[in-house]
């Protein structure tokens, strides 16, 4: 017996629904990139020279999840996926950072919502010293971001904790520093800021933006 055209079409719908792969997980992964500059260095500190820059790349995953439950601060365990320094060939001061960034359980990535700021703490090994008698401790940056974050405290994504999903445009350095050990628990450090905050993260965001406000076109 013949089949009805209609059926024999939904049969082959389902046959090719079945062989068709699953969608894979893709992360969203956002790049950001700044050039920073010392503005100040404290006592010790003699490797690095006020006015050094140094260029910052780095790779968010912002499907990464909060462990620390607890509302108003997040934590967030391989939430970057890279991160590099590089020192400008025109810095007087000595001090390059030609060890390797740990992107692990030693380096700390926190966000804030009682302040609307996230914090990078990278820790490394293999960098120079900073002074006599001072070891590379970490690279901590504090951003301030340009709109206000949320924390449930019920295991949120880090994409989750911005309106609208992460918007690197929107985040501006606040404070960082490079900081050493002086084996007091003091960490004295070369402080920096970013001269131009923003322009880079935008050029570099920009296609993830485009793509994010299709999306919401075609949902709105």
């Amino acid at each position: 017996m013949q089949r009805p055209a209609h059926a024999l079409l939904a049969s082959l719908g389902l046959a090719a629904a079945a062989l068709a792969p699953a969608p894979a997980a893709r992360a969203a992964l956002v790049p950001m990139s700044l050039e920073v500059e010392v503005l100040s260095l404290d006592a010790g500190v003699t490797a690095v020279a006020v006015g050094d820059r140094f260029q910052i790349d780095l790779t968010i995953d912002d499907t990464a999840i909060d462990d620390l439950n607890l509302a108003g601060v997040g934590h967030f365990p391989g939430l970057l996926t890279s991160f590099s320094m590089s020192a400008d060939p025109a810095n007087t001061g000595s001090w390059v950072p030609s060890g390797a960034f740990d992107l692990g359980a030693a380096s700390n990535f926190v966000t804030n919502a009682n302040g609307d700021n996230f914090t990078f703490q990278l820790r490394g090994a293999g960098f120079p010293d900073g002074g006599a008698g001072l070891a590379f401790f970490d690279v901590d940056i504090d951003f301030i971001y340009a709109a206000a974050i949320t924390d449930s405290g019920v295991g949120d994504s880090f994409a989750a904790q911005f309106p609208g999903g992460f918007d690197p445009s929107l985040a501006e350095v606040g404070t960082g520093r490079i900081r050493f050990d002086d084996g007091t628990g003091a960490f004295p450090g070369a402080n920096f800021d970013a001269p131009e905050p923003g322009v880079a993260a935008l050029l570099l965001a920009a296609p993830l933006l485009l793509a994010r406000r299709a999306r919401r076109a075609q949902t709105g």
